[in-house]
């Protein structure tokens, strides 16, 4: 069977990686990763290729790279054909060193953009090279942060990211490591590595998402929810571990259990903000949930006719949802990040003192449901970490969050 045409363009952005055959490693030495930094130069100028960042890790390597005469594959070919010739020359073998042919994920969202800069700064870090991709000689922030690195590294973009969100006139490397500070969040380290097509989806869920209206975004999960029926797989918002973590600050008021004793509203609220929101399977829920999947397909069903038929628990199941995305998608800007135009403020954090919501549910069934927020401090490492705080209505969150984006959005809009 033939491999699918790989699709380029003049000007578009990648994100390029590729990992060892059988997870071997191929920078065994530092010769080995000088001669393939070698290769890449070549490319640069052979191909039009632009490098943004990169970082290479024992058995893989990660750029972020602009395609700027469309011809990324010629480009990737000759720095992987001839980093493999020569490193089986030095080591007396044959055959494949790479896994396959490289991948390459289309980054078509600026949020997405910056947030591989962080995620590739993050890999030495992880892989236990360095403390601090500062530290690590073959990632590309080495040299963003001692203003060094080689004349093919293309350095405007990420230089003029540094100095326009920390409103220096110039570049200055100290605000290199807080504009895009290299840790993420658990969850979307592991989703990424399972699958870097899921950054994507999630950034560009993100820019609609975000400026949405409270009409506007009701609209979008009566129709996310149509889609779902018919759908085995839908595109991911969320990452599913956050989707359940965000979840379990959601205290929840039970108000019957919709006719089945076994199962209670918060997992008809969990088996629908997975489905919807992290675009799981029946059987990915049950999996997490440890319910058989046909009873998780019995739950979806029972929270599809409530959503119909109930308008308070389409409110709250709707408010609950764009609670727990905005603040997942402030982590994907913002987690364990010092940068000014995007660390969260005391005034993001929830209220003190704030009651359920608002409106009367009457006798319906359904629960009312608050937001425990989280207020962001500094740990013993000088990092913004998330704890706790008072709840309050998820009506009060959702003007908070959307007026905190409205800001923040401002700031993105600089050129």
């Amino acid at each position: 069977m033939s491999r699918p045409a790989r699709t380029d363009s003049p000007g578009t952005w990648y994100h390029v990686m590729n990992r060892g055959v059988a997870h071997r490693a191929f920078f065994e030495a530092e010769a080995d990763a000088e001669r393939f930094l070698c290769r890449v130069q070549e490319a640069v100028d052979r191909s039009g290729l632009e490098v943004h960042a990169y970082a290479l890790v024992a058995n893989h390597f990660h750029l972020l790279v602009r395609s700027r005469e469309g011809r990324i594959s010629s480009a990737l070919h000759l720095i992987q054909a001839a980093f493999a010739q020569w490193f089986n020359r030095t080591r007396d073998r044959d055959g494949p060193i790479h896994r396959s042919r490289f991948r390459s994920v289309r980054v078509d969202s600026l949020r997405y953009r910056r947030y591989l800069v962080r995620y590739i700064d993050s890999n030495p870090v992880n892989a236990g090279l360095a403390r601090n991709p500062a530290e690590y000689r073959h990632c590309s922030a080495h040299h963003y942060a001692f203003r060094g690195g080689p004349a093919w590294l293309c350095r405007d973009w990420i230089e003029d990211e540094v100095r326009l969100r920390s409103r220096r006139e110039a570049f200055d490397p100290e605000c290199y490591p807080q504009v895009f500070p290299p840790k993420i969040s658990p969850e979307m380290q592991a989703f990424l590595d399972d699958n870097p097509e899921n950054g994507r989806h999630v950034a560009l869920h993100a820019d609609t998402l975000l400026s949405y209206t409270q009409d506007s975004w009701d609209r979008w999960m009566a129709d996310r929810a149509r889609s779902a029926d018919g759908v085995a797989r839908l595109d991911v918002v969320l990452p599913l571990d956050s989707v359940d973590t965000l979840l379990e600050s959601l205290p929840i008021e039970e108000r019957g259990t919709h006719g089945n004793a076994k199962h209670t509203t918060r997992d008809l609220l969990r088996i629908a903000l997975g489905r919807l929101l992290a675009g799981a399977t029946a059987e990915q829920l049950a999996r997490r949930t440890g319910l058989s999947a046909r009873t998780v397909q019995r739950l979806w069903t029972r929270a599809r006719r409530l959503q119909e038929e109930d308008p308070s628990f389409a409110k709250d199941l709707s408010e609950a949802a764009e609670t727990v995305t905005r603040w997942a998608l402030r982590d994907m800007d913002s987690q364990i990040c010092r940068d000014p135009c995007l660390a969260p403020t005391t005034t993001d954090s929830p209220p003190v003192g704030a009651q359920p919501l608002g409106e009367a549910h009457g006798g319906s069934s359904h629960p009312r449901l608050v937001r425990i927020g989280r207020e962001f401090v500094e740990d013993a490492e000088g990092v913004l970490v998330g704890r706790p705080v008072p709840v309050q209505t998820l009506s009060e969150q959702r003007r908070t969050l959307r007026s905190g984006t409205a800001s923040q959005l401002r700031e993105r809009s600089l050129p």
